[in-house]
C-alpha cells in the first residue's frame, strides 16, 4: 500500500533531503522559528516505516511543495466485508428527531452517519447556547450533549433548558463524553441530564441509550440506567474506534460535493 501527503509549502533542495528523516535535521535552521517543530516528527515516522517493514520518502521542489510517501507491505484479507457479514436490523422506537450538541467536526460527522443510518432526523449545533435555541425553535425527540463545548457546555446548556417552559423541560438528554471518573456521573444527571454514552462512540452503546431514553419518555420516567463509558483506553475502545471511522468514512462518502 502506498499513500501520500502533498502540500505547497516552502518546499526542500536536494542537498537536504538526504538528512530529512534524521533527529533533530529540519531543511533550513529558521523552519522552527518560523514554523514551530522539534525536528523529531520524521524520525519517528521513519522508524515506524521500517517497523512495519516499509518504506518512507520525499519528493520536492523548491517553492513549490513537497509530496511525502509512505509504503509498505500488507496482504488482501480474506474475511467478510461489512455488507456480506451484514448488520444488526435497525431498532424500531419513537424517537426520531434528534439534535446533536457537538463542537468537534469528525464526531458531528460520525454520530451523524450512525443515527441516520437508523433512520433518524438529525440536526447539529457547535455549542450549549445553540442547543438552547435549537430545542426552543423545533420540536425534538431528544438531545445528544457534549459534556466539553465552547461559549456554554454541555451541563450548563442542559440545566437552561430544564428551566425552559413548556414540554420542552422533559426532553431527553443524553450526555456524550469520555470522562469516566468517580462522581462524573452523578454530576451530569444533577445537571438534568439522563443517561451518558462514553467517547469514542460505541453504536450500539448509543442504540442502547436512545432506546432506554424512547423507554423513559414513553413512561413518563427521568432517569434511566447510565451506560458506563470505558475508563481507561483498551481494546474494546479500539474497535468502538475503529467503528467511528468506518461511520465517518461512510459520511464522507456519501456526502453531496461541497
Amino acid at each position: 500500500m502506498r499513500l501520500e501527503v502533498a502540500d505547497t509549502g516552502i518546499g526542500i533542495a536536494p542537498e537536504a533531503r538526504a538528512q530529512l528523516f534524521q533527529p533533530f535535521v529540519q531543511a533550513d535552521g529558521t523552519i522552527a522559528r518560523r514554523y514551530g517543530g522539534t525536528g523529531l516528527g520524521l524520525a519517528i515516522c521513519r522508524q515506524m516505516a521500517e517497523l512495519m517493514q516499509g518504506e518512507i520518502g520525499v519528493d520536492s521542489e523548491p517553492g513549490k511543495g513537497s509530496t511525502f510517501w509512505f509504503e509498505f507491505p500488507c496482504e488482501i484479507a480474506r474475511g467478510p466485508t461489512l455488507d456480506e457479514a451484514g448488520e444488526a436490523e435497525a431498532p424500531e422506537y419513537g424517537l426520531r428527531r434528534i439534535l446533536v450538541a457537538e463542537d468537534n467536526r469528525i464526531n458531528q460527522l460520525v454520530v451523524t452517519a450512525i443515527l441516520q443510518r437508523d433512520g433518524h432526523h438529525v440536526d447539529v449545533v457547535a455549542d450549549g447556547q445553540e442547543a438552547v435555541a435549537a430545542v426552543l425553535r423545533a420540536p425534538y425527540d431528544l438531545v445528544l450533549m457534549d459534556v466539553q463545548m465552547p461559549e456554554m457546555d454541555g451541563p450548563s446548556a442542559t440545566r437552561a433548558i430544564r428551566k425552559l417552559p413548556g414540554s420542552v423541560v422533559t426532553i431527553p438528554i443524553i450526555a456524550m463524553t469520555p470522562n469516566a471518573m468517580p462522581g462524573d456521573r452523578e454530576s451530569y444527571l444533577a445537571a438534568g441530564m439522563n443517561d451518558y454514552v462514553g467517547k469514542p462512540i460505541d453504536r450500539v452503546k448509543l442504540r442502547q441509550a436512545i432506546a432506554r431514553a424512547a423507554g423513559a419518555a414513553s413512561a413518563g420516567a427521568d432517569e434511566p440506567e447510565a451506560t458506563t463509558a470505558p475508563a481507561v483506553p483498551s481494546a474494546a475502545s479500539a474497535e468502538a474506534a475503529g467503528r467511528d471511522f468506518a461511520a465517518l468514512f461512510a459520511a464522507l462518502d456519501t456526502a453531496p460535493a461541497a
